[in-house]
Parts: structure tokens; sequence; C-alpha cells
């Protein structure tokens, strides 16, 4: 049997996929607001050189 670590949920209302490269403009467009950070330990993530950093951890971990 094969096992997919990183499967693609499909339901009527939502669709979960794993992380893809392509992903990073929308997702700091959205992290770039520095209140989204505010009670994180790591309040820098707002910018972006710090999210690239943290979205490319998460990208070569493959479990993101």
């Amino acid at each position: 049997m094969d096992f997919d670590p990183q499967p693609t949920l499909r339901s009527d209302l939502i669709a979960l996929r794993p992380l893809a490269e392509n992903d990073f403009d929308a997702l700091f467009g959205a992290a770039s607001d520095p209140l989204i950070w505010e009670q994180h330990p790591r309040k820098d993530r707002h910018q972006e050189d710090v999210f690239r950093a943290f979205f490319d951890d998460a990208m070569k971990s493959g479990a993101a």
C-alpha cells in the first residue's frame, strides 16, 4: 500500500493541499501585517526576509 504523507483533501466546502512554492506571495500578503505576530515569539515575521526563511524551512521539511 502506498502512503501519501501530504494528500489533497476535498469536500463540498473546502480543499486542503500541501504547501507549494507559488503560495508564498499570497501567504506573505497576509503575514505582512505586524498585528498578526503581536503575540508570537517571532514578532518580526511580518518582514519579508524573515517570513521567507520561515516559509523556506516549511517547504524543506516536506510536511507543510
